[in-house]
């Protein structure tokens, strides 16, 4: 499904692709999308979002997300003022300790880590809308151009 998102000047639409609609090779692409970038950026939303929610998050929570996180979903944006395209990664990881899940959005094309959230590790996502994926989206094909 595409949604189209007014953020100000920022308008864009966006489809999503989530891990149980993907082969095994998207989810081999989408491992070697992420790993190609050698250098993060993070963005002060990330830290903002930390102080709102007052998390309790490391660097090595961080980096366990990098390094050993579970794909959760893929997203597409395109920007409707200049046509740029834009890929994201969503990943997540167990913290044992804390007994929650942390999530970390990462733009591959900008090379950005965008938001974090953390859930209970018992939130199985009953009330997940698998209606708002799109199972036409192919991880790496821009979706856009169809």
């Amino acid at each position: 499904m595409v949604e189209k998102v007014e953020l100000g000047r920022f308008s864009y639409k966006k489809v999503r692709k989530h891990v149980s609609q993907m082969s095994l090779n998207e989810k081999n692409t989408l491992r070697k999308m992420f790993k190609k970038v050698k250098h993060w950026e993070i963005i002060e939303h990330v830290n903002e979002r930390i102080v709102q929610k007052q998390y309790k998050i490391t660097t090595d929570d961080v980096l366990e997300v990098m390094i050993h996180g579970e794909i959760v979903e893929y997203e597409q944006k395109i920007y409707l003022e200049d046509g740029k395209l834009s890929e994201l990664l969503v990943l997540s990881s167990i913290r044992e300790r804390c007994n929650d899940r942390v999530h970390l959005v990462f733009d591959i094309t900008d090379n950005k880590i965008i938001t974090i959230w953390i859930n209970n590790l018992h939130d199985n996502h009953s009330t997940l809308d698998m209606g708002i994926y799109s199972k036409g989206l192919k991880v790496g094909e821009n979706y856009w151009q169809r």
